[in-house]
């Protein structure tokens, strides 16, 4: 993939050569694979309702129409490298894997940003 987006690619096509660049703006796939892919964990905790959110269910507003804000990429990646600080020390890194929603950082992080580019269950939010 970076060689794709930095040299390209090269291809004679009828004995010329053509160049071509490319790079990875978006995946799409149903909840559960687009989770897995990015590093989240499969599923919500009883405590958060959304892996994006920081807004605990205890804290969730009767009032449907407020905006909760996600979790920026900034924060993600420094959550990221807490867990990968402490990988060794399976206790800690269960606890706040847990308290971070994430598993392991995203195989996509270095190619966009996992907290707004990967449409999360596009399918079922465009059926409904």
């Amino acid at each position: 993939m970076n060689t794709l987006a930095t040299t390209g690619i090269t291809i004679n096509i009828n004995g010329a050569d053509e160049t071509y660049y490319g790079g990875l703006f978006i995946s799409l796939g149903d909840y559960p694979a687009q989770i897995s892919l990015n590093g989240f964990k499969e599923s919500v905790s009883a405590t958060h309702f959304y892996h994006l959110c920081d807004i605990e269910h205890d804290h969730l507003e009767v009032d449907i129409t407020h905006d909760f804000p996600s979790i920026t990429v900034t924060q993600y990646r420094e959550r990221c490298i807490g867990l990968e600080l402490i990988q060794g020390y399976s206790k800690s890194y269960e606890n706040l894997s847990k308290r971070f929603g994430i598993n392991c950082r995203s195989l996509f992080d270095g190619f966009y940003d996992v907290t707004r580019q990967c449409p999360y269950d596009t399918i079922r939010t465009l059926l409904e």
